[in-house]
Parts: structure tokens; C-alpha cells; sequence
């Protein structure tokens, strides 16, 4: 509880700082975006073929016993 009046100070009581974000930062910030987006494409797209993989996995095992062939693991 001793640090909430020091919170406050830290975040309430600043002065402005006269700052600007030069291109380099932005062009910076937007190769960031970029690579978070791509990234994240690839992530839901590697585990969207394990799912996929893992119902066909299932489905081939459960037609080949009901087929009665039997498959090798």
C-alpha cells in the first residue's frame, strides 16, 4: 500500500515531454505488425494441420476396421 502514493506521482504528475516518433520508429513499428501478423498465420496454420491430421488419423484407423483391414502402426 506504500507504493500506490508513488504510482500515483510516477503516472499522474509528469510533464510532457515535447517528443516525437521519427520515421525510422515507424517504419520500425509496422515491420513489427508485419511480423507478428505473418507469424501468426503461420502458428494457426501448423496447428490447424495437426487437427486436420489428427481426425484423419482417426477416421483412416476406424474405416480400415470396419473395412477388416488391419493397419500397421
Amino acid at each position: 500500500m506504500r507504493c500506490l502514493p508513488l504510482l500515483f506521482l510516477l503516472f499522474f504528475l509528469q510533464t510532457p515531454a515535447y517528443a516525437y516518433i521519427d520515421p525510422g520508429t515507424g517504419s520500425f513499428l509496422v515491420q513489427w505488425l508485419i511480423a507478428l501478423f505473418v507469424s501468426g498465420f503461420f502458428v494457426l496454420k501448423l496447428y490447424w494441420q495437426r487437427f486436420k491430421n489428427f481426425f484423419r488419423k482417426e477416421g483412416a484407423k476406424k474405416s480400415a476396421k470396419k473395412d477388416g483391414l488391419h493397419e500397421k502402426d
